[in-house]
Order: structure tokens, then C-alpha cells, then sequence
């Protein structure tokens, strides 16, 4: 084995040294852009790694109770996550949106359509946020992905430009040794082949990953948008919650007073009596 790994190494650094400048700097080119793709990669795979346990936890919090403020301190102690990140900015904005909608009830009091469009504003401004947070995400998601897909587009071309080249002066130096046996060129050539070989290296890890990351990142973005659904619907009913509020305490109120003005009432005439 060792032998036959040595005589590889042997036969391309050979057809290494028969390239010339362009030949040897296309191939260069493409072994370097072959190491930056795999550091893409790597990096890539660590991150989706990641990723997925903090989706994985978050996940479990999310599920175990429909209280958003008991959500926001319970995340505190899991892995960061596109979905810890989302919901804060979530939470900060419903926030924002309760103080708005307690303020215009308190000014205008109990008024059910002016609530009623009040919370469809809330949502809406929250849906918009969620939205952006996403797309946020989605761009994290896809960091580098666009390099990989360009490595995978471009290597074998310039591989093949490589070849190309590298034929044309196989061919033209056996045009210069007036002799149009085939030994002259078959060293150019297949020299002139290596450039192919490093395209393809190039190209197929990239092509590979490219299409895997892309699919993690699509199935994440499912994720994400079944979380912000889920989000606006506990937010809706939050925001419904806390405009109702102050109707109960306006019935409450006006159900006491006719109780008061009968007590009041009985009181009267038990005086004149005495």
C-alpha cells in the first residue's frame, strides 16, 4: 500500500512539473479554494450542530408551558438558538404593544371596537417584527452557502480551462518539433488532465454540502415559521386578555352600584319608621 501511495505522489508531482506558469497556477488557485471550501464546511457542520440543540431545547421549554413571561426566564439557562433570539424580540414587542393598548383603554375607555382594532394593529406590528427577525435568521442560516454553490458552479470550469490551455501547448509544442507522434504530447496532456482532477476535488465537496446545508436551513426556516404562528396566537389571546380587563372591571362596578342603592334604599325608610 505504501508503495503504491508513494508512486501517486510520484506520477503527480511529476505531471505537476511538466505544467507551465498558467497550467501550475490554475491548479494552485483551485487547491486553495478546495481548502477554503472544506473550512466552510467544517464550519457549517459545527454550526448547524449547534443550532439544532438550541432548537432542540428551546422547543422543550416552548411545549411545557403557555405562559410567554415563565418562557422568557426559563430560556435564560439553554443553549442560544435563532429561536431564543426570535422570541426575545417577540416578547420585547408584545410588551411594548400591552403598555400601548393599556394606555389607549385607560384614555378611552371601554369602547369594544376601538380595542378590537387597537389589538389587530398590535399583532400586525408584531407579525412584521417577527417577520424581520426571521428573515434575520434565515441570512445566519445561509452564511457562506453562496460560496460553496459558486465553488461547486465554477471549479470544474476552470479545471477545464486548465486542460484547455494546457492541450493547446502540448500541441503546439509538438507542431514546433515537426513530428506528429503522439509521445510528444501524451506527458502535456495528461499534465494538462491534473487541472480537471483539481476542479473536480473542488467542486463535488462543495456541491454535496451546498445542497445538504441548504435543505438544514430550509427545514429550520419550517421550524422558525411554525414557532411564529404558535407566537401570535399566544400573543392575540394575551393581547385579548388585557384589553378585557378593564370591561370585567367596568361591569364589576356597575353590577356593585344597584346593590349600594338598594341597601341604601332599605335604610331610608327604616329611619322615618323610627
Amino acid at each position: 500500500m505504501s508503495l503504491l501511495s508513494t508512486a501517486k505522489t510520484s506520477v503527480v508531482i511529476s505531471l505537476f512539473s511538466q505544467m507551465d506558469g498558467l497550467g501550475i497556477g490554475i491548479t494552485v488557485f483551485l487547491l486553495a479554494v478546495s481548502v477554503y471550501s472544506w473550512a466552510i464546511i467544517l464550519e457549517r457542520i459545527i454550526f448547524f450542530k449547534e443550532m439544532e440543540r438550541g432548537f432542540w431545547e428551546f422547543e422543550r421549554v416552548f411545549r411545557k408551558s403557555q405562559k410567554l413571561e415563565a418562557i422568557a426566564s426559563a430560556i435564560e439557562d439553554i443553549p442560544e438558538s435563532a429561536l431564543s433570539r426570535i422570541f426575545r424580540k417577540g416578547h420585547s414587542v408584545l410588551k411594548e404593544s400591552l403598555e400601548v393598548l393599556s394606555a389607549g383603554t385607560s384614555h378611552h375607555g371601554n369602547e369594544t371596537e376601538l380595542k378590537a382594532g387597537m389589538v389587530e394593529i398590535q399583532i400586525d406590528l408584531l407579525k412584521e417584527s417577527l417577520g424581520i427577525a426571521a428573515d434575520d435568521e434565515a441570512a445566519v442560516f445561509e452564511r457562506r452557502l453562496g460560496v460553496l454553490g459558486t465553488i461547486a458552479a465554477a471549479g470544474p470550469f476552470v479545471g477545464l480551462l486548465g486542460t484547455v490551455w494546457g492541450i493547446m501547448v502540448a500541441f503546439h509544442s509538438m507542431g514546433g518539433a515537426g513530428t506528429a507522434e503522439f509521445r510528444v504530447v501524451a506527458a502535456g496532456i495528461s499534465s494538462a488532465l491534473l487541472t480537471t482532477v483539481a476542479g473536480l476535488l473542488a467542486a463535488i465537496p462543495a456541491l454535496v454540502s451546498h445542497n445538504y446545508f441548504i435543505h438544514k436551513s430550509q427545514r429550520f426556516g419550517a421550524r422558525i415559521d411554525e414557532f411564529n404562528d404558535r407566537f401570535q396566537r399566544l400573543a392575540w389571546h394575551r393581547l385579548m386578555q388585557s384589553a378585557s380587563e378593564p370591561c370585567e372591571q367596568d361591569l364589576s362596578s356597575e353590577r356593585e352600584q344597584p346593590i349600594e342603592r338598594e341597601q341604601a334604599g332599605d335604610q331610608e325608610p327604616r329611619s322615618e319608621i323610627e
